[in-house]
């Protein structure tokens, strides 16, 4: 009964790997987003360093000439360097330098921003994967327990079997042997099974991947499909003939579309045999 399941699992396997094929290009496209994403995450962070370290140096510099300044401030009235011209210089500098602080603060508030708004919207991403993840995820530990279970009632059965008397060990010898093979080759198709299963778990996911994308695609074509026949309702009443052609052209192909759609999602909705 294993084999006939592992069978039913191949075949479900190589229509799977047809429709993986089909998306194995968006993956690859989404994977690149999301290399391009940390990227530039990563240079923004390395402009927000810099620009932290340029404040803490202009920061380094204002405290120096504050100490400078009050220098000259204590020191005797009779000393020329106390002149108004001094003070104006000084003034000028700390005039720049908070010029130049406030733009920094500007670019580092604006570094901060775009950072959080890379991070949300990484965080928004993870909310919409993760829980169609994790219902795909308990449905085959489910499954998977189920199908233990069985296995286990086969071994089970097969340690129950009637004990060989002394005298015909020597005459059985033959089948104690075909047993000892038979088990190993359970063992052998159940870490099959076991592979396979893991294998359709990674299938699974990215044909949810891909579910989420066809449903983008169906709210796409009905929004065109209404665009379509509001343009077709303006047209003037001597193009009835042609506008009804249009639209029966269009909802044949919608519907064509539709009905692919839903023998793919067939494919889909194949359960294993059980034997309990």
């Amino acid at each position: 009964m294993l084999i006939h399941q592992l069978d039913e699992m191949n075949l479900l396997l190589q229509s799977s790997e047809q429709e993986k094929i089909q998306l194995s290009t968006k993956i690859k496209t989404l994977e690149e987003e999301h290399q391009e994403t940390l990227q530039i995450l990563e240079i923004k962070k390395e402009a927000l360093t810099q620009t932290t370290e340029a404040l803490k140096d202009i920061q380094e510099e204002k405290a120096i000439l504050a100490n400078e300044l009050a220098t000259l401030k204590a020191g005797p009235l009779d000393d020329q360097r106390r002149g108004n011209s001094l003070f104006a210089e000084v003034e000028d500098n700390r005039q720049k330098l908070l010029k130049n602080i406030a733009l920094l603060k500007n670019k580092l508030r604006e570094s901060k921003n775009e950072i959080d708004l890379l991070h949300r919207r990484i965080q928004d991403a993870n909310r919409v994967i993760q829980p169609g993840q994790i219902k795909l995820v308990e449905g085959f530990k489910e499954r998977i327990n189920d199908l233990e279970w069985v296995v286990i009632r086969k071994l089970e059965k097969i340690d129950s079997t009637q004990k060989i008397p002394a005298n015909e060990f020597q005459r059985l010898q033959w089948a104690l042997s075909s047993l000892e093979k038979t088990r190993t080759e359970h063992c052998d198709l159940l870490q099959d099974f076991n592979k396979l299963s893991q294998q359709r778990l990674l299938d699974t996911e990215a044909l949810t991947a891909a579910q989420q994308e066809i449903n983008c695609l169906k709210t796409e074509i009905s929004s065109l499909k209404s665009k379509y026949q509001l343009k077709l309702q303006e047209c003037p009443d001597k193009h009835d003939s042609e506008k009804t052609k249009n639209v029966e052209d269009l909802n044949s192909y919608l519907r064509n579309d539709e009905v692919g759609y839903s023998d793919k999602q067939q494919l889909k909705v194949v359960r294993f045999a059980e034997d309990r």
